[in-house]
Order: C-alpha cells, then structure tokens, then sequence
C-alpha cells in the first residue's frame, strides 16, 4: 500500500527498517537506538511503535531540553507499515549527525559516551511502571465500585430461591438467578453451589463441571444479560432442622483480569419426614422372658431413598437373640439400600430382658441416612418403654377346720395380684385328699382379668360324705394355678396354697325325763300329772353316742334344783354330789364309736305355790370333753328337764301341778 505522509514546512524523515543504510557509501549497518529530543527510536518494532505512540499523542517530550532549547523541532506525524516506521520532524536537523556537535574531527561516533541515554532509559521504565500501577489501582477501585463482591447491588446480581418448608426425603428445587446489568461483559461466569448435610444433588438445567453439582461454568455473560440456574436434589434431615444453602458468582470484567464475586444464601425447614415410623413393642414384659421388637417403615416420598439406615438402641440388660433380617456389621444396624418410593419394610428383633420388676427399660429406634462421611444423619424416630415385670400371685385358703359327717364344707380361694403385670385368664383347681368328699379335684371358672395389684376370691361349697362311707377323717386341699396369661403369652405360677380338715367324731349327747318307757310301761310313781303335797317320781335318761373319734376326758353333768330329791335308783357309773346337788358321769376317754346309757330318778313333791306350774326336775345338763384326733374342745349345753316330758308319749301334757 502506498505511504501517505502529511507535508509539512521544513521537516525531516528518519527512517528505522530492519536494516538501516548509511547516507554515505549506502553500506548495511546494524540499527541503532538513539534519542531525538527526547524521542527514542528503536528497530524494535514494537517498542517504535508503543514511542511514536506517545510521541504522536504529545505525550513525549525531550528530555534535554537544556540542551536543544533553541532547537524548535517539533514531531509532527508518523507513519509506518509491517517494515519501516517514518517520523517526520518540523524544523529539526536536516540529518542525524546534526543532533551532535562533529566539529572535532577527533570524536568518534561509535565510541560515544551514552551514559546520560541510559540514565533517561531508566527514568523513563521507572515512569511507565508507575504509571501501569495507577492505571490498575485505578481500575481495581472503579470495577469494584461498579461491580461489588457480595451483594451485587451494583449491576451484577445474583439470588436464591427455595421452599421456606419441607418434608425430610422430599425433592427440592433450587432456583439460582443471576444478571449483568452494567454495560461491561463479563467473562469467565461460574456459579458455585454450597449444599448443606443430607443433601443430594440429582439434576440441574444446566451441565455442572463437578459430579456432586456444585459447579456450574456459564462462560461469558453479555451486559444486560442474565439467566437461571435450577437445581434438583433431595434433601434429608431431622424434623425442626434448617438446611442453609448458599450460592456464589465469580465473574471478571472484560479486559480486566481481577475475580470479582457476589453470593446468595437461604434456609429451608425440615417441617417432616417423609418416612412413618412405627414400633411395635410389649406395654411389659415378664424378666427373662423372649420378647419382640418390630419396626416398619415406610418412604412416602415420590422418590427412593438411597443410603439409609434403620439403629436401635438397646437399654441395659437387653440380649439380642435374633431377628429375622440380619443386621451388617453390629447386631443393631440394618442398612438400607435403596427404600422405593411408597415402600414399606419392617424388621422384627427378639431378645430378653432382664431387671428388677417394676424398673422401665427404653428402646429408641431411628431411621436415617449415611452420609459421605458414614455419618448418621438421622430422619425420624420412635422411642418405646417397656415395663419389666414379674408376675407374683399371692394364693391363700381358707376353709373349716373341723368338719362333720354329712356337714357342709367351704373352701374359700383368694387370688392376689402383687406386681404391675395385668394376667389374664388365670385358672384355679382345688385337689382334694382324702375320703371325706365325693371329688377328688374342682376347678373354678377362669378369671378373665386380674389387674395390677388386683384381688378376687373364689368360692367352693360341698358336703362331708356320710360317716359310715368315711374310711379317712382327714382332708387335703391344695390349690394350684393351673394357666395364665401376660402379654398374650403363657406363664406359670409355682405358687399353691393348702389347708388341712379334719372329721369331728360327732359326739352325742341326749338327756331327757320319763315317767312311761318307749313301750308305755309306767316306770315312775306317784300322781300324774303331779299334786300338791303328793310325791311324784321320774327317771332321767342321759344318752351317749360317739362317733368316729374318741373323745378325752369326758363328762356329763346336771344340777338339781332345791325341791328335788335325789333318789338313790341310779346308774352305778353316776355319781351324785349332795352339796352341790350335781350329778355326773366322767370318763377319760370315750372310746370312738362308743355308746352310753345312764339313767337315775328323782322325786318331787309340789306345793301349792307350784299350782299350774312345770317343775323343773333337773338344770341344763352339761357336756364337755376333747376330740382325741381333732383336739377341738367339746362343750355342750342340753336343755333343763321339765314335768312336761314332751318324749314320753304316755305322760306328755300332763306336767302341771295340780291342787290337792
């Protein structure tokens, strides 16, 4: 292409080209720097081009001006292609040997002194350094007034959006808008996500450079434009956890190569879980008895659940004996791999318990999710008591204990409950021993219920056999629990509770007055019914019949009122006592089985104060002795004997004293 060159008045061309010709004899020779009021020219063609730069803008001024001041040439245009650079001088020397004094032939050209050139090299590097420095310290201060590093407010903004509210497990969607709205572009745009635990990433708009997502190039971003990033992932945590999610943009400004940044942050609620938790576990549970433990749980999310984990957490004194999903590593963690959205499983645990009945043991079984780190996050849980009991029944009977042939028996059963167990349908028997009942055994109706702490008796009545189908006296009666339940389960009771009854001997004992015999013959004497101031004489009759026990130290006895007159008609085993005016009849033993007959008279002789009376001919009679086999004390009180005589057929009704 053509040079152009702007004419001037006066003016001079000095030419730099890669090989610069002498003005005499045109030889070659290598280029050299020089200065030209204050003008450096050098066959680099960068550095020329940067110096006639600031040359041709005036920026450039001389700096020996002491030296040249008389000298007015002035630089007045540039021209230069891909080979030469022109610089054209108004009013300079016509030639380059006239920037030097060359009168002395002697000096020498290229020998020349250049240490004041230097100097003004140096000056100048010193001067473009500081000035590169304002220029960037300049422009750091504008760039971050105009674009700021946190908040954006100055023209590059950036926001994130997300629910204030969430269920454990659900998906999130965060929304991450930015914006340029200066008139600068920006470059090299990448967003950085900082997700809180329990948080996993599952997709975005757009493509992250990092498999977690965190990371998200978005190259150049023109002035005035914005977009936005959304983020998908699922996030799990405890109920009542907040989750902080924070964004940041780094950005530079075009032809600037400063990082500028500005973040966004928010919180999101763990308001629920998205799994149902349940435990099914034993109220109480006997000591040492096998219980189980179940736990089901259900993902009710739309989506799985990857790395989760189910953990109980034992108390003291519980000994896992199985379950019927086998647990990894520690007999109390099961890890699930994927739970599939609506899924359900469940994992039932057996042990036993053992402690002090009435103690409380606590289960607390949790759900949750492993994290990265094989950390425990943990999403839901349920804590279960359970109540260690010992069911203790206290049994006691009651019945008589003393019994007689043909007589009626009660047994009485109470069922005490003495611990915090609730048993159900409890049964009890009666076993009897012996030869006194027609059963050997009796069992009662269940008892449905027994609360804690609870009582109820049981009643059984029945009747003696007959004396002469009674080969034993004696009775055994024990009773035994024969079933019961706690927790739907069966336990037994050692407990039993007994009483002894033994068969009274069945003493008998009659006394009674005649004046006929059973056959009407007339034993007594003198007027009947009796007659004032006649003598009338009766026979008592005392009779004994014993009964299958003997019986010690035995005696009957009777009293005769004033009036009376013993008679000496007497059984020879009676004894009479006149001051007394007692008879009796002793023995030391009446043997079993044994029958007696005595018998004496007594005479009476009326007054007329006894008219229209009864005369008592003997008081109450007396019995007493002791059951040789039972030992209980016998004592008998028989009613007094009257004139009326109401068993003899002959002489009944006729007891009233009569007037003479």
């Amino acid at each position: 292409m053509p040079r152009k060159r702007r004419k001037t008045q006066s003016k001079k061309v000095i030419t730099s080209t890669s090989a610069a010709t002498s003005q005499e004899g045109g030889e070659s020779t290598p280029p050299i720097d020089e200065e030209v009021d204050g003008l450096v020219i050098d066959s680099s063609e960068s550095e020329a081009h940067e110096t006639v730069s600031k040359a041709s803008s005036g920026q450039v001024k001389s700096s020996d001006d002491e030296d040249h001041k008389d000298d007015n040439s002035e630089i007045t245009g540039v021209d230069e292609d891909d080979s030469e650079m022109v610089v054209e001088i108004e009013n300079g020397p016509s030639d380059i040997s006239e920037l030097y004094d060359l009168s002395d032939d002697d000096i020498d050209m290229t020998k020349m002194d250049q240490l004041p050139q230097r100097r003004k090299w140096v000056a100048f590097v010193g001067l473009f350094l500081v000035l590169l420095m304002a220029v960037a310290y300049f422009g750091y201060r504008v760039f971050s007034r105009d674009f700021g590093n946190t908040t954006g407010d100055a023209g590059v903004t950036i926001s994130i959006k997300a629910p204030d509210n969430t269920a454990s497990g659900d998906l999130v969607t965060l929304e991450i808008k930015y914006e340029n709205t200066k008139k600068v572009d920006l470059r090299s745009t990448q967003i950085e996500v900082f997700y809180p635990d329990g948080f996993y990433y599952k997709s975005a708009n757009k493509t992250s450079q990092s498999d977690s997502g965190r990371v998200f190039e978005l190259g150049e971003l023109k002035a005035g434009a914005g977009g936005k990033l959304e983020i998908t992932g699922q996030l799990v945590g405890t109920k009542g956890d907040d989750k902080h999610f924070s964004s940041l943009l780094t950005y530079q400004p075009a032809n600037f190569s400063t990082n500028f940044q500005t973040s966004a942050e928010t919180d999101v609620h763990v308001s629920s879980s998205i799994i149902e938790l349940q435990v099914e576990a034993p109220a109480q549970v006997q000591a040492d008895q096998e219980l189980e433990y179940k736990i089901t749980f259900k993902n009710t999310a739309a989506v799985a659940l990857e790395n989760s984990k189910v953990s109980v957490t034992y108390p003291e004194g519980f000994t896992y004996t199985g379950a019927d999903v086998e647990p990894r590593g520690s007999n109390n963690d099961w890890r699930i791999d994927t739970l599939a959205a609506g899924a359900s499983e469940s994992i039932t645990i057996r042990g036993t318990l053992t402690g002090k009945s009435g103690s409380t043991k606590e289960f607390n079984a949790q759900f949750g999710v492993v994290e990265i780190d094989n950390s425990f996050t943990v999403q839901s849980q349920q804590k279960s008591l359970i109540l260690i009991i010992n069911p203790e029944i206290e049994l006691s009977i009651s019945a008589q204990e003393i019994v007689t042939a043909e007589g009626e028996l009660t047994v009485t059963v109470s069922v005490k409950n003495t611990s915090e167990a609730e048993i159900r349908d409890l049964k009890v028997r009666l076993d009897f021993t012996g030869d006194l009942l027609k059963d050997s055994s009796y069992g009662f109706d269940p008892i449905e219920k027994l609360t804690s702490f609870g009582q109820q008796e049981l009643t059984y009545t029945t009747t003696v056999k007959k004396s002469d189908n009674i080969s034993e006296k004696s009775l055994g009666i024990k009773a035994v629990i024969t079933k019961a339940k706690v927790e739907g389960k069966d336990v037994t009771f050692s407990n039993e509770a007994t009483a002894d009854v033994k068969l009274q001997g069945n003493l008998s004992v009659s006394a009674e007055g005649r004046y006929f015999d059973d056959n009407l013959k007339k034993i007594g004497t003198g007027p009947l019914p009796p007659v004032v101031s006649q003598d009338t004489t009766y026979v008592i009759y005392w009779t004994i019949s014993n009964g299958s026990n003997a019986v010690d130290s035995f005696s009957v006895s009777a009293t005769l009122p004033a009036g009376v007159i013993w008679e000496d008609v007497a059984s020879s085993a009676l004894s009479y006592n006149s001051t007394s005016r007692q008879v009796s009849y002793s023995t030391d033993k009446l043997k079993a089985n044994a029958s007696e007959s005595f018998h004496f008279s007594v005479t009476v002789s009326p007054s007329t104060d006894d008219i229209d009376k009864l005369l008592v001919l003997t008081q109450e009679t007396a019995v007493s002795g002791t059951d040789s086999y039972t030992g209980e004390q016998i004592s008998q009180q028989l009613d007094r004997i009257t004139t009326d005589l109401p068993n003899d057929e002959g002489a009944k009704g006729k007891g009233v004293v009569e007037g003479s």
